[in-house]
């Protein structure tokens, strides 16, 4: 996996997890 791909990845991966975690409250 390319790096830059990964690092998107891991953007979209942290801003889901921070819009569940926000959801639930």
């Amino acid at each position: 996996m390319d790096t830059s791909e990964s690092a998107i990845f891991h953007g979209l991966e942290m801003s889901r997890k921070s819009w569940a975690y926000h959801g639930h409250t």
